[in-house]
């Protein structure tokens, strides 16, 4: 039912206190709710939802309504939407009124996806949701009829989901509604809440930048000094600490870029600006990306100016923004990429350590999968899993000449590199433009590392630069960039002499190890080589008793053969038997003479037969036994005593060989044991 009123529930929970000064973190999230709020055009109210909070952050909270002339009320009205959220994350632009949409559109619980973490959490507990994104219901912030809380309950958003889920309600997670939580990220990946870690302590009058010689922490800075060259005089003209230079095309990527500029809004520090490179827009595009910077709030839109670029290649829109930048430091932000909330706060303390050096802070990859919401096809990155931390959080110049691991907002450029170097990204490369940069840079000024993580790179599976470009392409251009470290004199930082030596010395024991194990399976090949012959001299002998058999046999046959002629011959005398009456005591004698004969063959074939087979049943024990002994003695790495071959044993002292083996054999010992008994 539209033109319901809606009533925002800001959570103030007891951890706000760990953050800093109530007035201060509240001051940088309030004031988006309540803006957000007030855009609706429908009737609203504030209700301020205490978890353990104490008075000081309950006051700051409500003065900040008061100013806005937002009304507070103890409860929403009967038939209003209510929004649960938390007062120190920021909404997106669009996250009221989808979730407000979602709810009068018949959703019982609309949840909303998060920033700058795509974090997961558990279904409905009756496993209804919305096709693919159950798994993305966390109750970070959540929408639903006062009536429906009600009934429910819950004191958190979170536990109104588990609740929803009990009672057998649709949870759906509105992909295109996002909210950005205040956290952090720990080492292995953990997302956590953030913690205030004081505020920045900008150094006194304006922070020096310029040409890196003029700077001492920089690296060229000190072969300078330390050779005794002129020192150029530093720039300390006042700047922006920060220039943050965006790519975009807009289109169907409005989405992403409103997710980036979100991750701005709450930046702790806001000493930046922000170059919006518009690379290669149509007009239409161009005027979307004007339209969601206006939905930014006033502050980041007096920091944000937006140029074009026509020229093509992934490097054009780069080479044009950090040359347009006016900050002491420039990054590059792609619009896919998110940042949390004390992105910029790290860098500004990593400049504070070491003014003019290459700042550096950890990156986590989160892989997504575009998901098109709306009639005009908007992509959303929706995360597949959780985020990973698969980059190393110290910088290594002799592992960046192999390849790239440092994401590009991971890493901050003194405006010396461009502005007194005159390095530029090199626009004839399809990819690695970046990494190419970097390294060129590290090598004259050197690197201060953060062991913190602070953003977010998004890995499209199936989509992005990778999918856009063959491997013949991403290897001419790895080739090219290799190639372009060989003609670059590169200044190595203190401590990478011993790092190559530990380096070098670690290859000569692997290749001692890999020469070591090259003999032993050599010395395994002989064995078998030597088993195999065995085996072939017990299969010929095996030959050789079958043909003996087969003899046997013949002699077998020539017996019957004969026995055949003597009834033949029989039967003749009895034929004739009336014809040689006189010779009939004869013929008897002869029959049974040839009767006789006949019978001892039979016992001859007989005997030689028995004999026969015992000898084969013997030599088959043999080779059993023989197999098993060669196994347990390869599986044992024993030997036969005395120095001895195996087959040398007979089969007693082959079963005792086995039995003393087998006593107590290792595990692997028993399997092949086991393996070869079954296979006689």
């Amino acid at each position: 039912m539209p033109g319901l009123g809606v009533t925002l529930r800001l959570t103030l929970s007891e951890d706000l206190a760990g953050r800093g000064d109530p007035a201060v973190v509240l001051g940088r999230t309030v004031p988006g709710w309540l803006d957000a709020l007030a855009g609706l055009e429908r009737p609203t109210r504030v209700v301020l939802h205490p978890v353990g909070a104490d008075d000081a952050v309950v006051a700051a909270a409500r003065r900040l309504c008061e100013e806005s002339g937002t009304p507070l009320a103890e409860r929403p009205a009967d038939d209003d939407v209510v929004v649960v959220a938390d007062a120190v994350d920021l909404p997106g632009p669009h996250l009221l009124p989808r979730l407000v949409d979602a709810v009068e559109g018949g959703v019982a619980v609309a949840d909303a996806r998060t920033l700058p973490v795509g974090m997961a959490g558990d279904a409905a507990a009756d496993g209804s949701a919305a096709p693919g994104t159950g798994r993305l219901v966390t109750g970070s912030c959540l929408a639903a009829r006062a009536d429906t809380l009600a009934v429910i309950g819950g004191a958190s958003g979170p536990e109104v989901v588990a609740r929803a889920g009990s009672a057998g309600l649709v949870v759906e997670c509105r992909v295109d509604a996002t909210v950005l939580r205040d956290v952090r990220v720990e080492r292995d990946g953990t997302v956590v809440p953030r913690r205030a870690t004081g505020p920045v302590s900008p150094p006194p009058g304006a922070s020096p930048s310029g040409h890196p010689a003029a700077l001492p922490a920089s690296v060229l800075g000190a072969l300078v000094h330390e050779v005794g060259l002129a020192v150029p005089e530093p720039d300390r003209t006042q700047r922006p600490f920060l220039s943050i230079v965006t790519r975009t095309q807009g289109g169907t990527r409005l989405q992403c870029l409103e997710e980036a500029l979100t991750c701005l809004a709450a930046q702790t520090d806001r000493d930046f600006e922000v170059v919006l490179v518009c690379h290669r827009a149509s007009p239409e595009a161009l005027a979307g990306v004007h339209e969601a910077v206006l939905r930014q709030p006033t502050w980041l839109r007096d920091q944000l100016r937006v140029i074009t670029v026509d020229r093509p290649g992934r490097a054009a829109p780069l080479n044009d923004g950090f040359a347009t930048a006016s900050g002491r430091y420039v990054v590059a932000l792609d619009d896919d990429d998110t940042v949390l909330s004390h992105w910029v706060e790290t860098f500004h303390r990593l400049e504070q350590e070491a003014p003019g050096r290459v700042l550096r802070a950890g990156a986590l990859r989160q892989d997504v999968v575009p998901v098109e919401v709306g009639a005009e096809e908007t992509l959303c990155p929706v995360p597949t899993g959780p985020a990973t931390a698969p980059w190393p959080l110290e910088f290594s110049m002799l592992d960046h000449l192999r390849g790239n691991s440092s994401p590009f907002m991971s890493v901050a450029f003194p405006r010396g590199v461009v502005h007194g170097l005159g390095h530029r990204f090199e626009e004839s490369l399809d990819t690695t433009e970046d990494w190419a940069f970097l390294v060129r840079a590290a090598a004259v000024v050197g690197v201060v590392d953060a062991a913190e993580h602070t953003c977010v790179y998004r890995w499209w599976v199936g989509e992005g630069s990778r999918s856009l470009h063959d491997d013949e392409t991403w290897a001419a251009a790895h080739a090219a960039v290799r190639h372009g470290f060989d003609q670059q004199l590169l200044l190595l930082p203190p401590g990478t002499a011993s790092t190559l030596v530990e380096a070098l010395d670690a290859r000569d024991e692997v290749r001692l190890e890999l020469r070591d194990l090259a003999a032993a399976h050599q010395g395994v090949i002989d064995d078998l080589e030597a088993a195999l012959a065995a085996h072939r001299t017990a299969v010929s002998a095996h030959d050789e008793a079958v043909a003996a058999r087969d003899e046997a046999v013949a002699a077998q046959v020539e017996a019957v053969d004969a026995h055949d002629r003597a009834v033949a011959a029989h039967d003749e005398a009895v034929s004739t038997r009336d014809e040689a009456v006189a010779a009939r005591g004869e013929a008897e004698a002869a029959r049974d003479d040839g009767l006789a004969r006949v019978t001892e063959l039979e016992q001859q074939v007989g005997t030689l037969r028995e004999r026969l087979d015992q000898r084969t049943r013997l030599h088959q024990e043999r080779i059993d036994l023989l197999r098993e002994a060669h196994a347990v003695l390869v599986a044992t790495k024993g030997e036969v005593p005395g120095g001895r071959s195996l087959f040398d044993l007979n089969r007693k002292q082959l079963k005792e060989l086995i039995t003393r083996l087998a006593s107590e054999p290792p595990a692997t010992t028993r399997s092949l044991l086991g393996r070869v008994r079954r296979a006689r």
